[in-house]
């Protein structure tokens, strides 16, 4: 990847995983949804940022170079696609894995736990029959953590709520299966604890589903399809929310990719109507304009998100659906020094 990536981010990645399948296995025609920031370099074969992302020269460059094979149908550009895209992947777990260790005294290991301690938020006195669920859209910690938060908390002496279920939504580093293993066919399918499903890349599924084109292929790509196709939810238990009465948000960019999962969840507390509490922690920074600049960038993140979710509810009820939060005192967007 050429140095010059503009506003590209590390976790940009499905952004240009989108635009890629898109440009690789889309008619030039049909090209609507990208952002015109793709070209190439002849020399190089190399992704560069550039104004001219859609035409014939640019779809068959893309091609050619980075996903030919024999007569270069679109179902083998996919597959070719699909293959480098877990080899990424592969590299990418390593890399995880080698950051730290699933163990006490492991720097990184205490701090997740002290970090949950504080945004559960229990004092001594707590209710000890609470518990909490974590979706997860990071690669690192998974559900064996349960276990430890078990034996550091254990039953009733425990001060702190009780994990009830813990899911790695994107896949685990420290997976413990072959990739894209076949995996028995199962009539029950609780969860599995020698399986642990491999990290995932994807897109949303939105703009594809806006296009409504037949035999879209750009569907092997997205965070649902590689969700089932890897067994992610093999390792969950049933993933009702409707229980919950808090959400809370900490680490995550809030970035278009992952607006399902949030809206799905939305759905499932009946958000609009409910007693249920948003709350989203982001990174304040240290200099004064930092302080300004992310603060300012974290509540038109969540109110981006919110809004958007609104409009799946119609116009009655959506276009203030922030505005309710607010006055009922439901939302908060705090800074992560709080914790």
């Amino acid at each position: 990847m050429s140095k010059q990536v503009g506003k590209y981010q590390w976790q940009d990645v499905e952004t240009l995983i989108y635009e890629i399948v898109s440009i690789a296995l889309l008619p030039p025609d049909k090209l609507t949804n990208i952002d015109s920031k793709i070209t190439y370099n002849e020399d190089n074969i190399e992704l560069i940022l550039g104004e001219s992302a859609k035409g014939e020269e640019l779809f068959k460059y893309i091609v050619g170079k980075i996903a030919y094979t024999g007569n270069g149908t679109r179902e083998e550009i996919a597959s070719v696609l699909l293959k480098d895209l877990a080899e990424f992947e592969r590299v990418f777990a390593e890399f995880v894995d080698r950051q730290f260790k699933l163990q006490q005294g492991d720097p990184y290991f205490d701090h997740a736990y002290d970090l949950i301690k504080c945004l559960t938020r229990f004092e001594s006195n707590g209710d000890v029959s609470s518990s909490f669920k974590v979706l997860s859209f990071n690669y690192s910690i998974d559900r064996r953590f349960m276990n430890f938060w078990k034996d550091q908390n254990p039953s009733p002496s425990n001060v702190f709520p009780k994990i009830e279920d813990w899911a790695n939504i994107h896949g685990i580093a420290s997976y413990a299966t072959p990739w894209q293993s076949a995996f028995p066919v199962q009539d029950d399918y609780k969860q599995d604890e020698k399986y642990l499903p491999a990290p995932i890349f994807g897109i949303d599924s939105q703009n594809i589903i806006k296009d409504s084109l037949t035999d879209d292929l750009r569907i092997l790509f997205t965070k649902s399809y590689r969700i089932m196709d890897n067994g992610v939810n093999r390792i969950r238990e049933s993933g009702d929310y409707s229980d919950i009465d808090k959400i809370t948000i900490y680490g995550h960019s809030l970035g278009r990719a992952d607006y399902s999962y949030f809206e799905t969840i939305f759905d499932e507390v009946k958000l609009y109507n409910s007693d249920v509490m948003v709350e989203y922690f982001y990174y304040q920074g240290n200099s004064e304009v930092e302080l300004i600049l992310n603060k300012r960038t974290a509540i038109t993140k969540m109110f981006n998100l919110l809004t958007d979710y609104g409009k799946s509810l119609g116009e009655t009820h959506g276009s203030n659906i922030v505005a309710k939060l607010d006055l009922e005192k439901r939302l908060s967007v705090v800074p992560m020094d709080y914790l």
